[in-house]
């Protein structure tokens, strides 16, 4: 995570690994705090081919969550279908892809506008929300993520000599 070389190439800007890294933390941090705990913890993305997606997939990867990626090229009840399907309790979503929820009732799923803005949630639910945004990640906690990370790909079982690379 303290790495200073460029990660990410977008739209003329760029991140490197420490700020890719320390922006995904916190975005698995705030994924970790909205969800319901006593849930699995499914987060589906109806995102572009952006740095959001990027984040998103560093995120979940980080906070040890399911990323769903959402078929943005679906509409109408069959979207609905999917993201029900997937069992997600929170979808991020990013202006472009706002308009495909217009008419749809995704149920107690939290939406949540990459924009900002939260969408099929009560005033109750954005104000704790702008308060957990304020202080988004606390010091030391992206360490604690990645040190998180770092333990369950330790702790994930190692390919036998079956499913090695026989290339020599």
């Amino acid at each position: 995570m303290q790495d200073d070389a460029v990660a990410v190439r977008y739209a003329g800007r760029t991140w490197t690994w420490r700020e890719h890294l320390a922006e995904a933390a916190a975005e698995a941090s705030a994924m970790i705090r909205q969800a319901d705990p006593a849930r699995p913890l499914h987060v589906g993305v109806l995102l572009g081919n952006t740095p959001a997606m990027l984040r998103s997939m560093a995120a979940a990867a980080l906070g040890g969550y399911v990323l769903c990626g959402i078929n943005t090229t679906r509409r109408g009840d069959g979207l609905l279908a999917d993201i029900r399907r997937s069992d997600c309790q929170l979808l991020l979503i990013d202006p472009d892809h706002r308009p495909l929820l217009d008419g749809l009732r995704p149920g107690d799923l939290l939406v949540i506008d990459r924009s900002g803005e939260d969408r099929h949630a009560d005033e109750g639910q954005r104000r704790n929300r702008a308060r957990r945004r304020a202080g988004r990640i606390a010091p030391g906690k992206a360490h604690q993520i990645a040190r998180h990370a770092r333990t369950m790909l330790r702790r994930m079982p190692q390919p036998g000599p079956h499913e090695q690379d026989q290339r020599s």
